[in-house]
């Protein structure tokens, strides 16, 4: 997808570019996924998409949610069943795009987003707009920590930050890559890298 390639070439994941939009085209949601997705019934006709890399399963119909046993259930869209297990669901969104486009999306703990539901033509838009409004979290920071485990530095209390060194080597990034590199040889957290460089660097 475009976001993957996009937060591929950036070097961040796929939940840390779209938490840029918080404030914005995005709304971070609070959690609570089984009551939403038993809200989607109500909404009418939508897609929703199941991926992984390499492969992309979409889904369309109203979509019921039922036979929950905890955090794992099923989800029928028109002849469809898909098997989610929630567990796995650490980061949530409402994007809205270009073109009366809207859709939720939903994130691993990696980063990598696992379900996107899509709002589509014969969506009720009112009733998407209340599920929305009803799960908004009230965090809407536009930055979003990753857990130490995926691979991302954990960072380090701020006073221990030699801060000029982070300036000198943020001025001598060369490519988008660079950042990720930057950020492991530092050990430094992405969102507290972010604040300390500081303007103009960051705002």
């Amino acid at each position: 997808s475009n976001l993957r390639d996009d937060a591929r070439v950036l070097g961040v994941s796929e939940v840390e570019l779209v938490a840029t939009g918080c404030g914005a085209s995005v709304t971070r949601l609070c959690g609570g996924w089984v009551e939403l997705l038993r809200g989607l019934q109500e909404l009418g006709p939508l897609a929703i998409q199941t991926e992984s890399n390499g492969s992309l399963i979409e889904a369309q119909g109203i979509a019921v949610a039922g036979g929950w046993s905890g955090r794992r259930g099923v989800v029928r869209v028109g002849a469809s069943r898909l098997r989610l297990q929630l567990d796995g669901w650490y980061h949530g969104y409402a994007v809205r795009g270009a073109q009366d486009a809207a859709a939720l999306q939903f994130f691993g703990l990696d980063g990598q987003r696992i379900v996107t539901i899509n709002r589509g033509r014969e969506t009720m838009r009112e009733r998407w707009t209340q599920l929305v409004r009803r799960f908004t979290s009230a965090d809407q920071n536009p930055w979003v920590e990753l857990n130490a485990g995926s691979g991302a530095p954990a960072g380090q209390p701020d006073r221990s930050v030699d801060v000029q060194a982070l300036r000198r080597a943020w001025d001598d990034l060369q490519k988008p890559q660079d950042w990720s590199d930057m950020l492991q040889r530092l050990g430094i957290a992405r969102g507290q890298a972010i604040r300390l460089a500081g303007e103009p660097r960051s705002r």
